[in-house]
């Protein structure tokens, strides 16, 4: 449309096809300033105003709407053309986007005939050119982050076997698997003359424990070779088996298992079943059948004791 076309019968036209129109001015020229046939519209969001997109008159002239085009990439500062800000708040020095010298766009007094120089890049185009290298668009993507922990070392497995109530045991390593860790066998004795001892408990004294070891056991011992290491080992098993043995005391459990009726036993096994059950699960039904077992089991122990 013509230029000079009077804002206000732009205005009223679009009123009349159910139109609002919010702010409208003329759109100049950056170079020379002069207004130019094109005019920036700021509608509000509306499902009538979507139709401004239809019309092809107004005014008796014929027109073409379009959307604004966005700006591609990240805002540049038009004062010191740096980027992801605006010159509105910018402190530093002016830089011309045309030149790149220490100055602003508008007192720049270069021809066109000129080359043109980046301030970002030195190279021969304006700063804000889409295509500069120091354009954040045009920057290579940073590397995957790994979250990488270093080894320091070679990783290290100690393997624990605990034994109850069985004092003639050796522990051999099985080289023959290949993982992250040797299995460990362990040999028990057939003709130790040392009896099992059953249904007994175990009391340690951990304190008297700790001291054994400590006294038994004088640091690192010195290793030169495999036959060392091995041997090493064995001395450190028998300081332990001797630390427990002489820090412990045996009790003897008197459990009276043949008195308790099978149907008791039964129940017994079911509730152990259902705990596990539940363990996994927090399934609250689940839970209350092992409360109500654990009544019936204990009412049926009472009975029997009773009876006995």
């Amino acid at each position: 449309m013509p230029s000079d076309t009077p804002p206000q019968d732009i205005i009223d036209d679009f009123f009349l096809l159910g139109i609002t129109v919010n702010e409208y001015h003329a759109m100049t020229n950056r170079r020379t300033g002069q207004t130019m046939p094109l005019f920036l519209l700021t509608l509000p969001r509306s499902e009538d105003n979507k139709n401004v997109f239809n019309l092809t008159e107004l005014c008796y002239m014929k027109f073409i709407m379009e959307p604004l085009r966005p700006k591609t990439g990240p805002a540049q500062c038009f004062r010191c053309q740096g980027f992801f800000h605006s010159s509105k708040f910018c402190t530093r020095n002016p830089k011309c986007v045309k030149c790149g010298k220490p100055h602003l766009t508008k007192d720049c007094v270069k021809t066109r005939d000129t080359e043109a120089n980046c301030c970002n890049c030195q190279g021969n185009h304006p700063a804000n050119y889409i295509g500069c290298p120091r354009n954040p668009l045009n920057r290579p993507p940073p590397p995957p982050k790994v979250n990488f922990i270093p080894t320091r070392g070679k990783p290290s497995t100690l393997d624990i076997g605990l034994s109850c109530g069985i004092n003639d045991i050796t522990a051999e390593v099985i080289p023959d698997l290949s993982s992250d860790h040797e299995p460990v066998h362990f040999v028990i004795s057939t003709t130790s003359s040392t009896p099992f001892k059953q249904n007994c408990k175990t009391l340690a004294n951990w304190n008297k424990f700790q001291d054994l070891i400590t006294s038994s056991i004088p640091g690192n011992p010195p290793i030169n070779n495999s036959d060392d290491i091995e041997q090493a080992i064995l001395n450190f098993n028998s300081h332990i088996h001797t630390a427990i043995n002489q820090s412990s005391k045996l009790k003897a459990i008197i459990n009276h298992l043949a008195n308790i009726p099978h149907a008791t036993r039964q129940k017994i096994k079911e509730k152990n079943r259902l705990r596990k059950l539940w363990q996994r699960t927090q399934y609250p039904p689940i839970k209350a059948e092992v409360n109500r077992l654990q009544r019936i089991i204990q009412a049926d122990l009472k009975t029997s004791k009773e009876h006995v």
